[in-house]
């Protein structure tokens, strides 16, 4: 299934990346598993990447406020690194 990237590309969905950002962010790996497993049932085709993320962090802050904050901070300023 592609998602919508910022730049209007569409790609693949990759829940791997979504893995390792969770995990850069300071969750435990099979956690950051479990939260691909919710946010993937909700994923429809074209998805933008942004709604993407704000599934994972609405996931994220069930299990640990503190990694939700810095995984929001983390794809924030990756975001500006782009422009």
């Amino acid at each position: 299934m592609n998602v919508l990237k910022r730049d209007g590309k569409l790609e693949p969905f990759q829940a791997q990346k979504i893995i390792n950002s969770c995990i850069l962010a300071g969750l435990q790996k099979e956690l950051a598993k479990q939260i691909v497993e919710e946010v993937s049932k909700k994923i429809y085709i074209n998805m933008p990447t942004k709604k993407i993320k704000a599934l994972v962090i609405k996931q994220l802050k069930k299990y640990d406020k503190t990694v939700a904050k810095r995984y929001e901070s983390y794809e924030r300023t990756k975001s500006f690194l782009v422009k």
